[in-house]
């Protein structure tokens, strides 16, 4: 008797295989509201800095639980909105480029990240 095996599945080019990530994140250790430059933030609502530092290690420790790497950057008094480390700049090609930052609430972001 011949067993008939099915075939090995293999993956379409629309479906996603996962592979380990590196991410960079900034606790938010500094992270307030202290000015507006965009619809999403409100000066007179505050930031729950227990709650952002709990959702932040949270989220940390989910990226390495999925076996994802993870590198922080100190966080720098005066810059709260370092905490968005996605902005700070990018790698292309093992080359990084830094952020250059519209706003000058952010500008001095850019200089940290590249460092």
């Amino acid at each position: 008797m011949t067993a008939v095996l099915p075939r090995p599945r293999t993956a379409s080019p629309l479906e996603r295989v996962p592979s380990p990530r590196r991410y960079l994140m900034c606790r938010p250790e500094h992270f307030e509201v202290s000015y507006a430059i965009n619809p999403w933030m409100d000066v007179a609502l505050g930031v729950d800095r227990d709650l952002a530092l709990r959702q932040w290690d949270t989220l940390r420790q989910t990226y390495l639980d999925l076996g994802h790497e993870v590198e922080v950057i100190p966080a720098v008094p005066g810059l709260p909105d370092m905490v968005f480390a996605a902005n700070g700049g990018l790698v292309v090609e093992g080359r990084a480029l830094g952020a250059r930052f519209t706003h000058a609430e952010r500008r001095a972001e850019g200089p940290a990240y590249l460092a």
